[in-house]
């Protein structure tokens, strides 16, 4: 992280508020311009979906090249017809399929299940080779997808790191809130965690850039920060996946220049989510995030706003006890704030003028 953004130097700016906001946006663009650039192809996943047709103790074959130690592969199989449902996939490297072909003793990564997603964890670099086994009597009519997930190096974590700091940064410059640390780690899934410390998984940022929307990655971290802060706060709603989203949605107002355009990208990424699956994520698992299709009507509900939306005024009445001086002190002196007599009334009850 760029020495400008280490704490205790941000409270020695001068329009320290302004400047912090302004470091953000560039490392915003930044990480933007990464994703145009040659670090994308080190973290991007790379997505194969295809229907085709598989014999009855059948098998398909085909392969990936350039994987490294620690990369992810994440198979997905579904038959149209039914009857269909026994299936074998095995992921075998170069050298060893060489030794297969050889009558030797090798290694390969198999799984086997009716209705299979598949997780499999490479080994040895190079080309990776993929088989789909239909172990039923009857032709399958399959539609398979297969994403993999690289595992990143230390300097490329770092690399994603930087900007999600300097968000927090921008965050902690805002608000009085006790600190806690902001994770970019593999996980095996596409998501991210609070609990207060904030997790971002590789998996999911590999998949956002592949998608071309990164830039629903803010909206995600502010809607944990969300979490991160209601629970640092000893607010009991700190678990309520619609109170984290409201709450986000205000916070990306406040602190990201391109909230619209994000929350935007944002919307476009739930659209890829399947309602029958989050709605079986409820009945089985106890899955309490909103339906993708309200969230969406919800963020297009801020997009659109031609004022700013009622939830976000909501919202930053609601942080305006937790804001920093400097941040009430911003508020009073813009005098279009919708704000304004609340950060006043804040301030004078610190004792300030």
């Amino acid at each position: 992280m760029t020495e400008t953004l280490k704490g205790d130097n941000c409270t020695k700016m001068n329009n320290y508020f302004l400047q912090c906001l302004t470091v953000i946006y560039l490392l915003s663009f930044a990480f933007q311009s990464a994703y145009r650039g040659v670090f994308v192809s080190n973290i991007a996943a790379s997505i194969r979906t295809e229907k085709t047709r598989i014999e009855g103790r059948g098998y398909i074959e085909f392969y990936y090249e350039n994987y490294r130690p620690g990369d992810i592969l994440i198979i997905n199989v579904v038959s149209e017809y039914p009857g269909t449902t026994g299936w074998l996939i095995n992921v075998i490297d170069e050298i060893n399929l060489s030794r297969f072909n050889q009558g030797l003793s090798y290694k390969d990564l198999s799984q086997s299940g009716p209705a299979p997603t598949m997780r499999f964890l490479v080994q040895n670099a190079g080309k990776q080779n993929i088989f789909i086994f239909n172990k039923s009597e009857k032709v399958a009519l399959v539609t398979y997808t297969i994403i993999g997930f690289r595992h990143l190096t230390p300097k490329e974590t770092e690399s994603l790191k930087s900007p999600l700091e300097g968000r927090y940064a921008a965050a902690k410059a805002s608000f009085n809130f006790p600190g806690f640390d902001i994770q970019v780690v593999p996980c095996g899934e596409t998501n991210a965690f609070s609990s207060p410390t904030i997790t971002i998984c590789t998996e999911l940022v590999s998949y956002l850039v592949s998608r071309r929307q990164l830039g629903a990655l803010w909206p995600i971290f502010y809607h944990e920060l969300a979490h991160s802060l209601l629970k640092v706060w000893g607010d009991s709603r700190y678990s309520n996946e619609e109170t984290a989203d409201e709450l986000g949605i205000a916070l990306g107002f406040l602190l990201d220049p391109n909230a619209r355009q994000n929350l935007s990208i944002m919307a476009a990424w739930l659209s890829n989510f399947d309602t029958t699956n989050e709605f079986l994520g409820r009945a089985l698992f106890g899955d309490n995030h909103p339906f993708s299709i309200d969230r969406i009507k919800k963020l297009f509900d801020v997009i659109l706003a031609t004022e700013q939306p009622e939830i976000v005024t909501r919202w930053i009445r609601f942080l305006v006890p937790h804001m920093t001086k400097r941040m009430l002190k911003w508020h009073i002196d813009d005098p279009k704030s919708p704000i304004r007599e609340d950060a006043m009334r804040e301030m004078a009850n610190r004792g300030f003028k």
